[in-house]
């Protein structure tokens, strides 16, 4: 995994076509969300290693397998054990960025996004209240703006379950 001073400067080197292709990957594969009420997260997720590692040498980031299920077809019924049903799934991974990296992506392809765009307008709000160094701690933020995160935090949370902003 990239430093996150090394993903800032590969999100500075690509152009337009290539950020309209990112736009395009987090609006159909993607998401925005808010981790915890406290970090700014975009992951992508999908089957394909392929699309894992062309995030990973353009951008940078972490990749993660995030299911180990067998080789059999996704939601293919494998049987019946106690009544219930088992289903084999392809294994699937998972590619993030966080912080700082997430939001200049986001800025960087705020216009080209479509689908995930009122949620990442609101994920940029919510790191504006990261403002004089407090980032993480409760006990160093008023009560104002901890609110604040929270309820912007519920908004794109809210939006990945298909709820309207």
């Amino acid at each position: 995994m990239e430093s996150s001073d090394q993903i800032l400067r590969n999100i500075k080197k690509l152009t337009p076509r290539r950020l309209g292709y990112m736009a395009a990957i987090i609006d159909g594969e993607g998401c925005v969300r808010i981790q915890n009420g406290r970090i700014l997260r975009i992951s992508v997720g999908n089957t394909s290693t392929k699309l894992l590692k062309f995030l990973n040498n353009k951008i940078g980031g972490a990749a993660y397998r995030i299911h180990s299920g067998k080789h059999s077809g996704v939601g293919k019924i494998g049987g019946i054990i106690n009544g219930r049903k088992i289903i084999h799934r392809k294994i699937s991974y998972s590619w993030r960025i966080s912080g700082d990296s997430a939001h200049f992506l986001l800025l960087r392809i705020l216009d080209d996004l479509i689908i995930k765009k009122e949620a990442a307008k609101w994920a940029l709000k919510f790191r504006k209240t990261f403002a004089h160094g407090v980032r993480y701690r409760r006990g160093g933020l008023s009560e104002l703006v901890w609110n604040r995160r929270k309820l912007i935090s519920t908004k794109v949370n809210r939006h990945n379950k298909g709820a309207k902003l």
